[in-house]
């Protein structure tokens, strides 16, 4: 069972890797989380606010992974079928902004609506 664990850890870093080194939109998501979330932590805020904030930087993080497997699944598999795999890139692509919108979004609303 500990094994099994530490195989499946293993295999999402592995992933994680794989994805910050060929993914430069996610590179950038990565680092913006890493300044954002501490941001969060130390900001003077309920302890509310605070998921809200930590859980808008982290739902854009799986949301920018959920894409990149996208791609590389399109770019992999739909070799024959151009079309539809521009468009499944687009929906994980607009799915991403939905999901930077929303930490905007939450980011604001913290800061300059939430007095």
């Amino acid at each position: 069972m500990i094994k099994d664990c530490t195989d499946k850890i293993s295999r999402a870093l592995s992933g994680l890797r794989h994805c910050v080194a060929g993914n430069g939109p996610l590179r950038l998501h990565l680092l913006l989380a890493c300044l954002f979330i501490p941001i969060a932590v130390v900001v003077d805020a309920t302890m509310m606010q605070h998921v809200m904030l930590i859980f808008s930087v982290v739902f854009v993080l799986v949301v920018g992974l959920l894409n990149a497997g996208a791609h590389y699944i399109v770019d992999r598999m739909a070799f024959d079928r151009v079309a539809m795999g521009q468009d499944i890139k687009n929906i994980g692509t607009a799915a991403c902004l939905i999901a930077l919108l929303f930490a905007i979004f939450a980011w604001t609303s913290i800061f300059f609506l939430w007095k």
